[in-house]
């Protein structure tokens, strides 16, 4: 048995029959009827295919039957090609990933790129379902180009095809809006897997450069920081920091001074290792330390003033 992909896209099966018999015992378990060359004769008809037979000499006892089917055409296809653009400095690679994605995955390569300004002008009128771009890149690096065509077009799906194995690539690959991130040692099925996954709308990343990555965040996962306990004039002033009251305010709602309210800000960012009055509001909130009513969510009751009796 031999199958083949004629230069036309048609795929041929060829069979030889050693002529050597059968076990007539074996035809009456068949539900056809027949068997040997008969058999898968009705078997590949069922499928539209052309049948042809020819035998040798009955002295050799052998015989060849090769069966064709056609390529599907345009009409025949119940789901439209995956376009694809290739953006890669080499004409050799360009020429390759062409190759693969015409005649192993079906797909219609609209457009090559030969560095990064052309990977972002050519999706303008090329219009790709899928984009595979090379990271280094003159002119326009792989990554500036994700992020540009990603500005001009959120939904557009790129994978990054590289031989860049530091994760940094890939972290920034993926930030500027890369949907896959793929070495150029990959092989030829698991590319095409990866065009599919991607035209569906799945992220993929290579395994190997995955693994790496999640390992090495998991033995740097940081220790949970250990947060002192605010007193309960330092609590007073974050819940009014996370209602968004200003400094002045703040003083007057608890008969502070202004600089006084300050320096509790200082100890609480200290004690909450934030920075800013922001960071702390945000802690307070999912600490549950303060909730904020729709009504009236930056409102707080201030005593009257000396000027106000």
């Amino acid at each position: 048995m031999r199958l083949t992909v004629d230069p036309s896209g048609g795929v041929a099966l060829s069979l030889r029959d050693n002529g050597r018999g059968f076990d007539p015992s074996l035809a009456a378990a068949r539900h056809s009827g027949h068997f040997g060359l008969r058999q898968m004769r009705e078997r590949i008809c069922t499928w539209a295919a052309r049948w042809t037979s020819s035998a040798l000499p009955v002295r050799v006892r052998n015989c060849s039957s090769p069966c064709r089917r056609p390529p599907e055409s345009p009409e025949q296809s119940t789901m439209p090609s995956v376009r694809i653009l290739i953006a890669d400095d080499h004409t050799l690679m360009r020429q390759g990933l062409r190759e693969l994605c015409e005649r192993l995955g079906g797909f219609q390569v609209v457009a090559k790129a030969a560095n990064g300004a052309q990977a972002v002008e050519l999706p303008r009128a090329a219009r790709p379902d899928v984009i595979l771009m090379d990271i280094g890149m003159p002119d326009v690096d792989g990554v500036e180009a994700i992020r540009r065509i990603m500005r001009e077009t959120p939904a557009a799906r790129i994978i990054a095809v590289t031989m860049y194995r530091q994760e940094q690539y890939m972290l920034d690959a993926i930030r500027a809006g890369a949907r896959g991130y793929l070495l150029k040692t990959v092989d030829a099925g698991e590319l095409i897997a990866a065009i599919e996954a991607v035209h569906r709308g799945d992220y993929l990343i290579d395994p190997v450069i995955a693994a790496r990555v999640l390992s090495e965040l998991h033995m740097a996962a940081p220790e949970p920081t250990m947060v002192e306990s605010l007193t309960e004039s330092e609590m007073a002033v974050l819940r009014l920091v996370a209602r968004g009251v200003d400094n002045k305010d703040i003083a007057r709602a608890l008969n502070y001074s202004v600089y006084t309210v300050s320096n509790r800000l200082r100890t609480i960012y200290e004690k909450l290792h934030v920075t800013n009055r922001t960071q702390a509001a945000r802690y307070a909130l999912r600490q549950g330390w303060v909730a904020l009513e729709r009504a009236a969510r930056w409102s707080v009751r201030l005593p009257p003033c000396v000027g106000d009796i």
